[in-house]
């Protein structure tokens, strides 16, 4: 699987996480679990000749391009339907400030939200190393 959760948030894999969550009886929690499946499905397609490692927090998917803690891109979803924030840290040398991010919000079609996540690893600068995502 080219998506690999990070290694000290062990446990479930990914899509067993949110499939979990897209279990619960109440609240936005189950709305953002499926909308999160989805997006899930789609950088399993983009990323099938790379890994890239993640971290779920609070339902968000951020992505890192080591197993470690340093992730750079963050994917979360809003609790509507398509509606989904895309987010990375600036580079040291481009940021106005220490760990300053950038952060969109948009009602995506698919491929308006493979833009941006690659928009935003490539600025991150995270995956700069990786020949494989820079071909």
């Amino acid at each position: 699987m080219p998506i690999k959760r990070v290694h000290y948030q062990g446990g479930r894999d990914l899509l067993n996480f949110y499939n979990q969550e897209s279990t619960q009886e109440s609240g936005v929690h189950p709305l953002k679990a499926k909308n999160m499946i989805k997006v899930l499905e789609l950088l399993e397609q983009l990323f099938k000749d790379f890994t890239v490692y993640a971290v779920t927090s609070h339902l968000s998917l951020i992505l890192s391009a080591n197993d470690d803690h340093e992730s750079k891109v963050r994917i979360g979803n809003i609790g509507a339907e398509n509606l989904n924030t895309v987010a990375f840290e600036l580079p040291k040398e481009k940021a106005p400030w220490k760990g300053a991010w950038v952060e969109d919000i948009l009602l995506y079609t698919i491929e308006n939200l493979e833009n941006h996540i690659l928009i935003a690893m490539k600025e991150s600068e995270a995956w700069n190393d990786s020949e494989k995502f820079n071909e």
